[in-house]
């Protein structure tokens, strides 16, 4: 998520290995993320067999309570010179310091976040604090494991809001090379087997595994004992037919291969061991617990076991390729000119002085990739330097000459030795200079535009300094014949309410029809947790409007998620609400939607994402969004076939085309219709314990269950009707099943309804005592209008959802009731 963000903002990377060391774990330990969403679910169980499994045969990888030789195989997330954060519901970036070897035992912790870590976000070209509000603490293994058994002797954290684990994981960031070429050749699939404790409840242990990006396959164990009080043992059996998860060697749970769901996969790729400490976001209160600040608590371990064979890391399989394409440079004579570094600067992560040439330095971890730069007055096609190491520690520095916000330029570099080296794969310079040593440097750049040099000083490689000082004098360069020219003046954009908006990524491909009515978007591939999107500004087009439309058609050949999220100004948009525990509101402003023609649609007020759309291909979805008014109401940001946190998978050759976008005024909106009508106030409707409600505002509420409901489950609010005796409701069904939706204005102490006669849909009701009942299609809407009698004193606004009939109530359902107006009828 986003982010991931989502873990969205990470500095764009043109290398799978500079993928791996970003991102290394955005999907790696998503081991709590379904668990978050559905709960434990028990699913895949043994079917109350009893389990007679041989015990654990596996030999010692890792023994903390011996020396550190006895636990090389491990390292330290953040130990190897960058760091990163996993993204929602992790809310911890990882800090090498949080490990200790301290008495016989592995300890990971978790410490404040004073100062946020940075960021580059690709959308804005800048560099943005970190998401994470914390730091964590991660052991890893160097080599990957495959079937067999594995093991560990850990006591977990007690702290609520906390997680204690031990799992193997591998995941697409995890990519094989073809050893002539260097080019990626293959990803693994994100597998994933599962031991994790919440601090809540140390009682009870939760085995998870993944396959292939699917999980949700969680089952939580009751130990018989407080596991936080002392050290038990832990582990599971990997076979190609089951997973068999352990206590003190004894089996507990089996999942077996043959009672998979059909179209499951099952976890094969061999993946590292993992043990992490982590706190959650807010978002992930309802699950594990609200963290409140308590860093008293340590996931604690002795050894770690494995009867696997070592399996080498896949990046391994990349080959070392000459430092420099081609023959020895030929490097010109004349024609150089001083270039001009008074734009140069720190970008918020060095200090920078400009006095006798650049003097860049930092004190503290540099880890991450950060960078500082300048822009270039001429484009380049050679450039020239003498650079010094002014400290008493080696210093590593990498060179990009580009184009802003684009992928390296340089072709070839000179000397190519041990000092300075050739990237192939970045298209950069690497310069690894001793104490106080210095050398000369001469770049070759490819005949294209370049307007920036950038240059990262300890950021980039494993084992770095925490400071850093060195000086690049004798700049110069020989202008490229390759020169820009004036941009062109391209009237390109959509039609939207008669003004031009132009829609903007670096990602997908924008084209738009010669009299602007529509706009194609295509991609050629796209990771469906990558969180990559087009924005077009409306923040001047906006006014009174509170609805935007449009038509997508699907021209590729196979189904399209379409997520659309009205951005308004930050906190200001929908509310969203923890299990009761906390509020606040997001970044969009989404309040409904009504769609006509997709496969399937929905939406994620909860978890920071709007409305999304499933089109078939040659089909075409009609989609309108409702938005608040008054919040700041900006842009509408599409993210395609990218949105959806559990999708490992990449989509290519995506094509959809987009039409008929108009901006309007929700017909009934949140104001009354006429005179006549007056708005209903729906804040106090509850769930009565059967329902999940979302109270998206004072007139619109989201009702969901995801169990099949009791005979005559029941949900609502107080009213006061007064002397109204007409109410009218819309309810839309945004399941994917069939919504039985009875609505009953009653007195509390009353069975029957006070309905004395209804319409939904203008058809007329027949029965009406106990309320006016509709079925209602999957992305259907329907309205109901009731007549009252007062003399009854109504007081209630009474939901029956999926709970008339027997036998027939599907096990899930997602409804929205709103437009909800009394009337005094004529």
């Amino acid at each position: 998520m986003g982010k991931l963000l989502i873990f969205t903002k990470k500095q764009r990377q043109n290398s799978n290995e500079k993928e791996k060391n970003m991102k290394k774990l955005k999907n790696v330990s998503l081991i709590s993320i379904l668990a978050m969403t559905f709960g434990a679910a028990m699913v895949l169980t043994s079917c109350g067999e009893k389990l007679k499994d041989e015990p654990l045969n596996a030999k010692m990888v890792a023994d903390y309570t011996k020396e550190a030789e006895d636990h090389k195989e491990m390292f330290a997330s953040g130990s190897k010179g960058y760091s990163w954060e996993n993204g929602e519901p992790f809310n911890v970036w990882w800090k090498a310091e949080n490990v200790s070897y301290e008495n016989k035992k592995l300890s990971l912790s978790l410490s404040e976040m004073t100062e946020k870590e940075k960021v580059w976000d690709a959308e804005t070209e800048t560099f943005v604090d970190a998401v994470a509000e914390y730091y964590g603490a991660e052991e890893r293994s160097e080599h990957y494991y495959g079937y067999g058994d594995f093991q560990v002797r850990m006591k977990p954290s007690k702290v609520k809001g906390t997680a204690s684990t031990f799992f193997t994981c591998t995941g697409p960031y995890d990519v094989w090379y073809n050893s002539e070429t260097g080019e990626v050749e293959r990803a693994n699939d994100h597998d994933e087997i599962d031991i994790e404790f919440l601090g809540k409840d140390t009682t009870k242990v939760q085995f998870n595994y993944f396959a292939n990006g699917v999980g949700g396959h969680e089952y939580m164990y009751s130990l018989g004992f407080d596991a936080s009080k002392e050290f038990h043992d832990y582990g599971f059996r990997w076979t190609e037919n089951d997973i068999t998860w352990f206590v003190d060697q004894k089996p507990v749970y089996k999942v077996k291969r043959a009672d998979i769901k059909k179209g499951e996969e099952w976890p094969e790729d061999p993946g590292r061991m993992v043990m992490n400490y982590w706190c959650g976001t807010q978002k992930a209160s309802a699950w594990m617990g609200a963290f409140e600040d308590d860093y008293s608590g340590h996931a604690e371990y002795e050894w770690v076991k494995a009867s696997s064979e070592q399996f080498p890391d896949p990046a391994s399989s990349k080959p070392v390729l000459p430092p420099n394409p081609g023959d020895e440079l030929d490097v010109p004579t004349e024609g150089w000119v001083d270039i001009d570094y008074s734009s140069y600067d720190g970008w918020g992560m060095y200090d920078v002085s400009k006095e006798n040439g650049i003097q860049i330095s930092h004190t503290g971890d540099m880890s991450g990739y950060k960078c500082s730069g300048m822009s270039l007055a001429n484009s380049y096609k050679w450039v020239k330097f003498h650079v010094k190491n002014n400290e008493d520690v080696a210093a590593d520095l990498r060179i990009d000459v580009k184009k802003e916000g684009g992928a390296g330029a340089i072709e070839a570099v000179s000397p190519a030795n041990e000092t300075v080296s050739y990237d192939a794969t970045e298209k950069a310079a690497m310069i690894h200079l001793e104490a106080n040593e210095e050398t000369d440097v001469v770049l070759k750049i490819k005949e294209e535009v370049v307007n920036q040099m950038v240059v990262f000083l300890n950021s980039t490689g494993s084992g770095l300094s925490t400071k850093g000082n060195i000086t690049i004098t004798g700049l110069q360069g020989i202008v490229s014949e390759v020169t820009p020219g004036p941009e062109p003046i391209v009237e390109e954009g959509i039609l939207v309410n008669e003004t031009l908006v132009a829609f903007e990524s670096t990602t997908y491909t924008m084209t738009y029809a010669e009299d602007n009515s529509t706009m194609d978007v295509q991609y050629e591939s796209i990771s469906g947790q990558g969180y990559t999107n087009l924005e077009g500004n409306i923040a001047s087009i906006v006014g009174e409007n509170d609805t935007i439309g449009f038509q997508v058609t699907n021209l590729g050949e196979e189904v399209s998620k379409i997520r659309i999220d009205i951005m308004c100004n930050p906190g200001e948009g929908t509310p969203y609400t923890n299990g009761g525990t906390s509020e606040g509101k997001n970044d969009f402003c989404n309040v409904s939607a009504t769609v006509e023609g997709a496969l399937e649609y929905g939406n994620d007020y909860d978890y920071t994402g709007g409305d999304w759309v499933k089109v078939s291909p040659q089909e075409t979805a009609t989609v309108s969004i409702q938005f608040t008014k008054g919040v700041g109401a900006k842009s509408i940001k599409l993210f395609i076939d990218s949105s959806t946190w559990d999708d490992a998978s990449v989509h290519t050759n995506g094509h959809l085309r987009f039409a008929n976008m108009t901006l309007s005024v929700h017909e009934g909106g949140d104001q009354p219709v006429g005179d006549e009508w007056t708005a209903m106030d729906l804040s106090s409707f509850d769930g009565w314990g059967s329902y999940t409600v979302v109270k998206e505002n004072s007139s619109q509420v989201e009702i969901k269950h995801d169990t099949a409901r009791d005979l005559y489950a029941c949900c609502g609010a107080d009213i006061t009707l007064g002397t109204y005796n007409v109410v009218k409701v819309k309810v839309a069904n945004r399941g994917s099943e069939v919504a039985r939706v009875k609505i009953a204005i009653k007195n509390n102490n009353n069975a029957t309804s006070a309905i004395t006669s209804a319409t939904i849909d203008g058809t007329p009701v027949d029965y009406v005592e106990y309320g006016a009942l509709a079925t209602i299609e999957p992305g259907s809407t329907v309205e109901y209008v009731m007549h009252i009698d007062v003399a009854q004193n109504a007081d209630k606004f009474v939901v029956s959802f999926n709970s008339e009939g027997e036998g027939t109530n599907p096990a899930t359902g997602d409804i929205v009731i709103f437009d909800a107006f009394y009337q005094v009828a004529e």
